[in-house]
């Protein structure tokens, strides 16, 4: 019997979550990168009044650095809407630099063709 309880041998991914699990490695990260939106969705609990965001370019980046370190894979930056911040190309850029499986979590609606080429060219796995 594995350490997940199973008589079955384990498969790849399972073995790479039981190996961060025991050595807690913080596998999978989302970041919250601001709590802006210039939506108003009945279900979210944000709402729309402007809000400093919690960390700057510099700050995202030495966190994104360290998430690294820890051995995090999966990085997710979600927000409010993310593409209200004016870094977001650059905080891309970084965390793709650092070898991260990006992933944004964005309402879409100030997507602009330069912008999704951008992205395109970082390859970040999901939009």
């Amino acid at each position: 019997m594995n350490s997940c309880g199973n008589s079955k041998p384990m498969d790849s991914s399972q073995k790479l979550f039981e190996n961060t699990r025991l050595k807690n490695i913080p596998l999978i990260c989302t970041f919250e990168l601001t709590q802006n939106c210039n939506q108003r969705c009945v279900h979210c609990y944000l709402g729309k009044n402007k809000r400093p965001d919690a960390f700057s370019t510099r700050r995202v980046k030495q966190i994104l650095v360290q998430l690294a370190r820890a051995g995090t894979l999966y990085l997710t930056f979600t927000g409010g809407e993310i593409l209200l911040r004016e870094d977001i190309i650059e905080l891309c850029a970084a965390a793709r630099k650092l070898a991260f499986d990006l992933r944004l979590f964005t309402n879409g609606t100030l997507l602009t063709e330069k912008m999704a080429r951008e992205l395109a060219a970082l390859n970040v796995t999901a939009l």
